[in-house]
């Protein structure tokens, strides 16, 4: 049972897309997930934007951050990308980030 007062912390390592991501992370305050590449993903174990979004539409964290992320997301505007796919909280990782939860 959770506390009123907790706060969740939720973190994905290289993963592909499973069906058990949202529940497990359902309504977290915070969820670091990996999202290395923007579509058309060569492999499996990593997701990609949309499915990326698709998790963070089924569990409704507060915050979403998205770290893991290849080259091609140079130049790109992360959280406008993320935006036109789920409306919530989504912020690009880099280095010294610091997040209150």
């Amino acid at each position: 049972m959770k506390d009123e007062d907790s706060k969740l912390f939720v973190y994905t390592s290289d993963t592909g897309f499973s069906d058990d991501l949202a529940p497990f992370a359902k309504d977290t305050a915070l969820l670091l997930m990996e999202c290395s590449f923007r579509r058309n993903k060569p492999v499996q174990k990593h997701l990609e934007l949309a499915d990326a979004m698709r998790v963070a539409h089924d569990c409704a964290p507060e915050k979403l951050i998205l770290t893991h992320l290849y080259p091609e997301w140079d130049d790109v505007d992360l959280a406008a990308e993320a935006r036109s796919l789920w409306p919530g909280e989504t912020i690009e990782a880099k280095d010294g980030l610091i997040v209150e939860v």
